[in-house]
Formats: C-alpha cells, sequence, structure tokens
C-alpha cells in the first residue's frame, strides 16, 4: 500500500470515529434528558398517588363512620321492633283468649238454646200423645167389644182358609223321583225339570263340580231324605251347551223382534294361539228410551285374524 493511501485510509478512520463519538454523545444527552423527564413524572405519579392513598384513606374513615352509624341505628330500630312484636303479639294473645271465651259462651247458648227447644218438643209430644189416648179412651166399650168380635170372626175365618189351602197344597205336591228314565236300547235320560234346574244353577254361576251336592242338599231339605241317583260332574259340564243354544235362541228371538240394532260391538283375543271374537248387538228398550245389550255369542272361531276371515265367521254367526 501506497503512503498516501495510508494517509487516506486514516483520515477517513478519524472522520468516521469522530462522527460516531458525536452520535453516542447525543444519544446520551437525549438518554439523560429522558431519565430527568421520568423522575419528574414519577415524581408527579407519586405525589398523586399519596394524594389518592389520603383520599382513600379519608374515604374509609367516611364509610366506617357511616356503617356504624348506620349498624347503631338498625340496632336502634330493630330493638324498638322486637318491643313492638312483642307487645302486639301479647295483644293477639289476649284477644285471641277473649275470642275463646265468646266462642265458648256462644256455644253454650246454643246449646241451652237447643235444649230448651227439644224439652219443649218433648213435653208437646207428650202432651199431645196423652191428649190423643185421652181422645182414644173416650171411646165406648160396646164399640170396643163390637170391634174385637168382628176382629176375632175375622181372624177364624182367615184361619179356615189358610188351613184349606194348605190341605189343597200338600194334596197337590208330588214327590219328583230323581231318577234315569230308560228310552230303551239301552239309553236313559234325566227327566226334563231337572235338566231345567241343573241349566238355572250354571246360569247363576253355580261351579258345575259343586252342583251335585247342591242338588243332593235341596232334595234331602225338600223331602227329608237322601236321593237315589245324581248326575256326574261331566253331565253338568255338558249341560254348558245346552244353556248357550237357549241363551242363543233367546238373542236370536230378542234381535228377530227389534226392527233396529242400534249398536253393534267386536272383541277378539287369542288362547293359546287360538284366535276368536265376540259379538255384542244393542237394541232399543221395550221402553223406547234404554239401550240393551246383548252378548250374541263370546266366542266366535276364525281361520285367519285378517280382517276378511273375521268378517266372513262373523257374518256367519249372524245369518
Amino acid at each position: 500500500m501506497s503512503q498516501d493511501e495510508s494517509v487516506r485510509a486514516s483520515d477517513s478512520y478519524a472522520t468516521m470515529h469522530s462522527g460516531l463519538v458525536k452520535r453516542i454523545e447525543t444519544s446520551i444527552k437525549e438518554l439523560e434528558k429522558e431519565r430527568q423527564r421520568m423522575e419528574k413524572q414519577s415524581e408527579r405519579w407519586k405525589s398523586d398517588l399519596d394524594k389518592l392513598k389520603e383520599q382513600l384513606d379519608s374515604a374509609k374513615d367516611n364509610v366506617h363512620d357511616e356503617k356504624s352509624k348506620r349498624r347503631e341505628l338498625l340496632s336502634a330500630q330493630a330493638e324498638r321492633h322486637k318491643w313492638i312484636v312483642e307487645d302486639l303479639n301479647c295483644r293477639i294473645v289476649d284477644l285471641e283468649i277473649m275470642l275463646d271465651k265468646e266462642k265458648k259462651l256462644k256455644n253454650s247458648a246454643r246449646q241451652e238454646k237447643r235444649d230448651a227447644w227439644k224439652s219443649a218438643q218433648h213435653h208437646r209430644h207428650v202432651a199431645e200423645s196423652r191428649f190423643e189416648k185421652w181422645q182414644e179412651q173416650k171411646l165406648s166399650k160396646e164399640e170396643f167389644h163390637e170391634a174385637l168380635r168382628s176382629q176375632i170372626a175375622l181372624n177364624r175365618n182367615q184361619k179356615a182358609v189358610m188351613d184349606k189351602m194348605k190341605e189343597q197344597l200338600v194334596s197337590k205336591m208330588e214327590k219328583k223321583e230323581l231318577e234315569k228314565t230308560f228310552i230303551g236300547r239301552g239309553g236313559a235320560v234325566w227327566p226334563n225339570w231337572f235338566v231345567r234346574l241343573i241349566c238355572e244353577l250354571l246360569v247363576n254361576g253355580t261351579d258345575p263340580s259343586a252342583i251335585p251336592a247342591n242338588i243332593a242338599s235341596m232334595y234331602e231339605a225338600l223331602y227329608d231324605e237322601a236321593p237315589s241317583d245324581l248326575p256326574s260332574v261331566n253331565f253338568v259340564r255338558e249341560c254348558r251347551v245346552l244353556v248357550q243354544l237357549i241363551g242363543e235362541t233367546v238373542v236370536a228371538m230378542r234381535l228377530a223382534s227389534s226392527t233396529n240394532w242400534l249398536e253393534i260391538f267386536f272383541d277378539g283375543t287369542t288362547r293359546r294361539q287360538t284366535p276368536f271374537q265376540a259379538l255384542l248387538v244393542s237394541v232399543l228398550g221395550d221402553d223406547g228410551v234404554t239401550i240393551e245389550p246383548m252378548i250374541l255369542s263370546s266366542c266366535i272361531f276364525v281361520e285367519d285374524e285378517d280382517a276378511e276371515h273375521q268378517v266372513e265367521a262373523l257374518l256367519r254367526k249372524v245369518s
């Protein structure tokens, strides 16, 4: 490197160094000014904070004093209200005691009034009954004896008529033999009156297994002897079919005589996977107002549970 270039480089470095020093000094001065400004700002903030603390302490003291005054005021008011409430409660108790006394006096007066009215009614009734007895005793003895003689004659005639009717009833009453009637070829049937009796017991709800024992008890009570034969429980159960036929016949006759079927109801269910339907028909009663429901059938078996087969089964039953 030549001497001129070294000199120029040295001058350039010196110029750069002097410029950098000036900028640093300028920055230091600005920072010093900023620090002084911030210190002044900090002092103002500290002063404001102290003032705010003083105001806060003063406000707290005021709040505390106000709370103390409020507590004392509320305490005094509560004490006054307590005395007022106690005084009112004492007055209420006194008034309730007075009211109870008045109610007792009122009830006592009402009871005395009722007793007096009952006593007056009793004395009035006694007086009226005595007056009636006195009037009855005014009847002459001849009239009394005449009425007595006519009553005795009437009783005698009634007794004669009753004795005659008893004799006729005993003579007409025949003892019914409880035994089967043979119809030939080894067959035997029970009499019609006996079958009607079984059907009547079934309609009244008697259990089929209890009907033979009931018939034996009735027969022994009527004729003072045990029956020679009794139906089996199986025969009694078979009579339920007869009761069903009789019921369906009566219902058919009633429906045939009716000009209008007002209502018809259906109800279906299953037992052991077997579907069946119940059919109820209601007709107008004889008085023209009431509706009489009748069970046409309580067990109509259907081939299938669909609507078509159910309608066919019900139509077959009705027709």
